[in-house]
């Protein structure tokens, strides 16, 4: 998949988040969204999740760092 052709819908899951994750809790605010802190029922991880309000003008912006946090591998990032 060529970076500058990334789309939201090819980079995220049509599961919703109370489908995968439980015991959200907030843990913090910015100028992108909120951030949370929830459990994977799959695997027991606990991750941290970012809501954001997705717009035409966002929608690239964002779709660009999920694909970018998708492809890095450090142990700061979620692995998907």
């Amino acid at each position: 998949m060529e970076k500058s052709k990334i789309t939201l819908e090819e980079l995220v899951a049509k599961e919703t988040v109370e489908d995968v994750y439980k015991d959200l809790k907030k843990i913090g605010e910015g100028a992108a969204g909120e951030i949370f802190s929830a459990t994977n029922t799959r695997t027991g991880t606990v991750a941290a999740l970012k809501k954001m309000l997705v717009s035409d003008d966002t929608s690239k912006l964002i779709a660009t760092e999920i694909y970018i946090m998708k492809n890095s591998k450090h142990v700061n990032i979620v692995e998907v």
